[in-house]
């Protein structure tokens, strides 16, 4: 009797692991298509984040565009973002679709500025925004994770002088 008792609660063990270790395969199966699609969004939204940073320095620098064509100009960046975020939701996180969006807005208005302090922290605010959705793309798009595992494996540690100032760089702004 003992010996049956044992036999089948063995049999529920196994079960129940088998379960657990194909539901497991099946979720890692799964996430790996999902990361593998949010990674290409990623890509795609960081390129149009560049994109419209470069559209955003020529508004805020080129004084020959009228403010009208600055406006067009910006809008139709942002517009293009807020499609994209819009369409792929169910990828990108809502707070950084938003950070995204709004990273370029009031970019027009700089060359209006006449203090030339307040447009220089104004244009210094687009610039800082736009860092900071960069920065919010590679941590959510998991590339930030990947790249520490991958200087951990690999040891890498590139050296220059040149790193080695921005590294000093980063260090005084911090």
């Amino acid at each position: 009797m003992q010996g049956a008792l044992i036999g089948l609660v063995g049999l529920l063990v196994g079960a129940l692991l088998s379960e657990y270790f194909r539901r497991k395969n099946r979720i890692e199966s799964y996430a790996q298509k999902v990361f593998e699609r949010r990674l290409g969004i990623y890509e795609k939204l960081h390129e149009m984040l560049n994109t419209a940073y470069r559209i955003a320095t020529e508004v805020m620098e080129n004084d020959k565009l009228s403010g009208e064509e600055r406006k067009e100009l910006i809008s139709s960046a942002i517009l293009k973002l807020a499609e994209f975020t819009d369409e792929h939701a169910l990828f990108i996180d809502e707070y950084i679709s938003v950070h995204v969006v709004a990273t370029f807005m009031g970019a027009e208005d700089v060359l209006d500025i006449d203090n030339g302090l307040e447009r220089a922290a104004a244009k210094s605010g687009v610039l800082e925004r736009f860092k900071e959705a960069k920065s919010l793309i590679y941590e959510d798009s998991g590339l930030r994770e990947i790249d520490k595992h991958y200087k951990s494996i690999s040891r890498s540690a590139p050296d220059s002088a040149i790193i080695r100032y921005l590294k000093e760089l980063k260090k005084n702004v911090t």
